[in-house]
């Protein structure tokens, strides 16, 4: 595999709503997003179509997303920690005073919510302005892990495609995973972080890596799979959901303009025999996930599907307006967007690699400079 000596980007996802003419990327605050070809809008937006210049089509990781309610996850988890605070009162004043400062200083976004939350500096008790504390800093915790879970996805891709990729200290014990897993299954790349499109269920995804790997090492047999690669918690319901889909899709390609060649009934899906979830830990080790153990690939694409009627009858909500939403339930309020109630939504700066930076090339050399 070739290993050429540039860095992984980063790509930022932005977050979509439902209008009239269908889905609609936007900067918060800064209106649409500047155009891109299909092929660009699909790799750096990761918005599908399966038509030129259709309509963007849900994406597979969405859907699931919606399916498991992670934000109503994270928002018992955030509700627990609060509740924890408040009965340990060692620091509380400290939090509170930085809050209530945070709070008076809000700016950004509609005006309705700059007032709520400056309200809420200003004349809310200590409880409530603790309990705001507690929620933004799970939140800023949790997207950490999220922006760390990401890196090591573009990583992985990278090295899954053959390219070479800048590695950081508190990435280094997953890719450290990834290359035992390399050298154990050798795999042969067909296809990396490649687009998928159902146009006949409406949805569409990449998938992380579709080539063969090694199941036998004595008698070289190799099958042809479909890998997902994970840093997180194991979810053998959301895996099986998501590989499922990514089954059933169909590869897409594109015109030299950048735009998306139609898909016919002809066309072939992914002849993969199976799937694994790939799981890369940060002390170097990795675990081999089959999502269909328990749930065969047919009962895990009905439940998708089943999750992408409710993905798209959610969108087709109308959006109330933000002062009114808030006159309805108040200060505590489940704010647009991930599902974190009450939290501010900016995201805080990403935080620069510290340490030596690691170079992680497909051809299992390693060097650091």
């Amino acid at each position: 595999m070739p290993s050429a000596a540039t860095s992984s980007s980063r790509v930022s996802q932005s977050p979509t709503r439902l209008c009239a003419a269908g889905y609609t990327a936007t900067r918060r605050g800064r209106g649409p997003l500047s155009p891109l070809t299909d092929r660009e809008d699909a790799l750096q937006r990761h918005r599908y179509r399966a038509e030129p210049g259709g309509e963007i089509l849900p994406g597979v990781t969405s859907v699931v997303e919606v399916a498991t309610d992670k934000g109503g996850m994270i928002y018992a988890a955030a509700e627990a920690a609060a509740a924890a605070l408040i009965a340990k009162p060692q620091r509380r004043k400290l939090w509170i005073a930085e809050e209530r400062e945070y709070l008076l200083s809000t700016h950004g976004g509609p005006k309705a919510w700059r007032e709520q939350k400056r309200a809420l500096g200003r004349h809310g008790s200590d409880e409530e302005v603790l309990v705001h504390w507690a929620r933004r800093r799970h939140a800023e915790q949790w997207r950490e892990k999220a922006d760390l879970g990401n890196r090591v996805h573009e990583i992985a891709a990278q090295w899954a495609a053959g390219r070479a990729a800048d590695v950081g200290p508190d990435e280094e014990g997953f890719i450290d995973a990834l290359e035992k897993f390399w050298q154990v299954y050798l795999p042969e790349t067909d296809r990396a972080e490649f687009v998928i499109v159902n146009p006949f269920q409406r949805y569409g995804g990449r998938p992380d890596w579709y080539g063969s790997i090694c199941l036998d090492p004595i008698d070289d047999l190799r099958t042809r799979v479909l890998l997902d690669f994970k840093t997180g918690s194991i979810h053998r319901w959301e895996l099986a959901l998501q590989c499922a889909a990514y089954l059933h899709g169909y590869p897409v390609t594109f015109e030299p303009d950048g735009s998306v060649i139609p898909i016919t009934r002809s066309m072939e899906r992914l002849a993969a025999d199976e799937a694994f979830g790939i799981y890369l830990r940060n002390d170097g080790t990795y675990e081999v996930v089959d999502p269909f153990e328990y749930m065969t690939l047919e009962t895990a694409f009905e439940q998708f599907r089943n999750a992408l009627e409710i993905f798209v009858a959610r969108r087709a909500q109308p959006v109330r307006p933000a002062g009114l939403r808030d006159q309805a339930v108040g200060l505590d309020a489940r704010p647009r967007g991930h599902g974190h109630p009450g939290l501010d939504r900016r995201r805080a700066p990403r935080r620069p690699a510290v340490g030596p930076v690691r170079r992680a090339d497909p051809d299992r050399v390693v060097r650091r400079r």
